[in-house]
């Protein structure tokens, strides 16, 4: 037991420590290009740089919450004693804490969007919905490269070779 418990305790330092130094998954430069593509106003930057310190402090602690979790889980999954229904409880905690951080997310992209002017709002809107993944609050933009599709099996009979 007191392996164990030594063993959370290093990952938990692991985990906290990490996050210090660790990027957030954020292109630095998105801000920039957003700012550029949507010509942003001095005061609109204000209100959007405001918006997001506090869209990050209110996720942090529940990215810390889920960075325990999985620790948990991880120790829970190298035991010798295994519950499986201890199991599903941090699953569904850890998904329940996933689905809060993106309505936040989501919910801070309106607030963005509902202090752009209609011009900013087209622009903001074509972004959204020309399906490029946002990451973070504001966030990195992905390539727009459309994903690939598997090739399904035929439902054709295979020719024969003709002899």
């Amino acid at each position: 037991m007191k392996k164990y418990t030594v063993l959370f305790i290093v990952i938990s330092f692991l985990i906290i420590f990490s996050g210090l130094y660790a990027s957030d998954g954020e292109n630095p430069h998105w801000g920039n290009r957003f700012k550029r593509a949507l010509d942003l106003s001095e005061e609109q930057q204000s209100k959007i740089s405001e918006m997001q310190l506090q869209s990050r402090r209110d996720i942090t602690p529940l990215k810390a919450e889920i960075n325990k979790l999985r620790a948990d889980l991880n120790l829970l999954l190298t035991a010798e004693k295994f519950d499986a229904g201890t199991l599903e409880k941090l699953n569904s905690e850890i998904v329940k804490l996933q689905g809060e951080i993106k309505l936040k997310q989501l919910m801070h992209q309106r607030a963005v969007r509902d202090l752009l002017t209609a011009e900013q709002k087209k622009k903001f809107d074509l972004h959204i919905l020309s399906g490029k993944k946002v990451k973070g609050n504001v966030g990195a933009q992905r390539s727009a490269r459309p994903a690939r599709v598997k090739k399904l099996p035929s439902t054709q009979p295979a020719k024969e070779p003709a002899n």
